[in-house]
């Protein structure tokens, strides 16, 4: 009788045994999981702000410069925190000497179509984001 309460205990202590580590597996890797979606979002997020400020620069150094004095910014590249900018610039209407985007209002004279392409893979994640904007300067 003895012998058998010694057998039960075991099986069960076994049972237990892998019971347990197959509780702390899924933790593991839920935990594994949830560091990695964290790392994705957070970076979409600095993507996302370094984008509307590459957009911010761009809008400055075109209204820093003087009508007609010199040529007209098409492409800007900034490398901020192993995050790539590209930054592209096209002109609708008459502004300075060039003319993308022919049209016959006078208002839109001066307004500018900006896109901004960033992106990263310095993190084992490949991040890229694009934003487009039309403003005038």
């Amino acid at each position: 009788m003895n012998n058998s309460r010694k057998a039960f205990s075991l099986i069960v202590s076994i049972v237990l045994l892998v019971l347990f580590s197959s509780i702390t597996g899924l933790i593991l890797s839920l935990s594994s999981e949830s560091s990695t979606t964290t790392t994705k979002l957070y970076l979409y997020n600095q993507a996302k702000l370094y984008s509307i400020s590459g957009i911010e620069i761009a809008l400055l150094m075109i209204a820093n410069r003087e009508k007609n004095s010199l040529t007209p910014l098409q492409e800007l590249n900034l490398t901020i925190d192993n995050f790539k900018i590209n930054i592209l610039i096209n002109y609708i209407g008459s502004y300075m000497t060039t003319e993308i985007y022919e049209n016959n209002f006078s208002d839109t004279n001066g307004t500018v179509m900006v896109d901004a392409f960033v992106s990263t893979t310095n993190f084992n994640e490949n991040i890229t984001f694009h934003r487009r904007t039309v403003q005038k300067p």
